[in-house]
């Protein structure tokens, strides 16, 4: 049976990072060498390696002894990445580990893995996880306000659980664990327990471009953190939205209403691929396109402002000549 912690990391890669192919308890080869999940977006040419520990009790924990812990760890990833330059050599590679529950005595277990690693390797891995881990679980609650079938396939009840001990767990960190390099803010917009909205607090990344400091089309009302992956603004029944996750970021047209695809076909004809880049998002039923602005998201937020100025720049213009033609 699928572990259902392994099944959230499935789901973000298939439906927030965009992979084709998502392959789960990859054997490597070695002595009990196993990746647990692995995501390939063949149109970016990326893949992604991660591990995943759902230890809603004991924390990231594989062993009493702290050194035994981190070398657990180093292990792990190093199967990995020798896997990754063994079969994937292509690819730009992304290495993450995955746990919503990392207690601040092993915080520090983190640190020295990812040293080994970089000695090693001179590679980077990529901890999601407390407030990170949460924000992801914002990131696919927002993905499936708008595909109501894309977590289908996953155990509410365990997700919840997730939820429930992360909220409380996130809620006892104290100054010094909050400012962690591994922790990002994000406060649970709903309470679980009674499924009732809490205090909401509103998106620090959105905020300027509310207050129409980066013009007036997209300004408006504060954007609550619990919604805070894009904004919108419609146009003849055509919504621009403006994306952020914590990787990247991109302006999406989303068709509603009857003939979407013939709308859409007729719209694209203003956006010639010599001036323009982007995919075709289709579902049986949502028409969608992604115009890519940076590789660049949440996660970078000292280019926060760049990222700005680029997504509305995109998106006005987008707007503006799906405007003038009148379709």
């Amino acid at each position: 049976m699928l572990d259902q912690g392994e099944q959230l990391v499935s789901s973000y890669l298939r439906f927030i990072q965009h992979c084709d192919f998502v392959e789960t308890n990859v054997y490597t080869g070695e002595k009990q060498g196993e990746i647990d999940v692995i995501g390939l977006n063949t149109k970016m040419s990326e893949v992604y390696i991660c591990e995943v520990a759902i230890h809603l009790t004991t924390g990231l924990k594989y062993s009493d002894n702290k050194d035994d812990n981190i070398q657990k760890l180093t292990d792990k990833f190093s199967r990995g990445i020798e896997y990754a330059r063994n079969y994937y050599k292509e690819y730009e590679q992304h290495f993450m580990l995955w746990s919503p529950i990392v207690k601040e005595s092993q915080m520090q277990h983190l640190t020295e893995m990812q040293k080994n690693i970089r000695k090693k390797y001179s590679i980077h891995i990529e901890c999601i996880v407390n407030e990170r881990f949460q924000v992801c679980l914002e990131e696919l609650r927002g993905y499936a306000k708008c595909e109501s079938k894309a977590l289908r396939q996953y155990s509410l009840m365990r997700l919840m659980q997730i939820e429930e001990s992360l909220c409380k767990h996130v809620s006892k960190l104290t100054n010094s664990s909050i400012n962690s390099p591994f922790n990002r803010l994000a406060k649970p917009a709903i309470d679980i327990q009674n499924e009732k909205k809490t205090d909401v607090g509103y998106s620090e990344f959105w905020a300027p471009i509310r207050n129409g400091k980066y013009g007036q089309l997209f300004k408006g009302k504060p954007v609550p953190i619990k919604d805070e992956g894009w904004i919108t603004k419609s146009i003849n029944n055509i919504g621009v939205l403006l994306f952020i996750t914590n990787q990247q970021c991109y302006v999406q047209l989303y068709f509603r209403g009857e003939n979407a695809l013939e709308r859409r076909d007729s719209v694209m004809e203003l956006f010639p691929v010599s001036d323009y880049t982007y995919n075709y998002r289709n579902s049986p039923k949502q028409i969608k396109v992604q115009f890519p602005v940076l590789n660049k998201g949440k996660n970078d937020r000292e280019d926060w402002d760049e990222i700005r100025e680029k997504l509305v720049n995109m998106g006005t213009d987008i707007y503006n000549k799906i405007k003038e033609a009148d379709l």
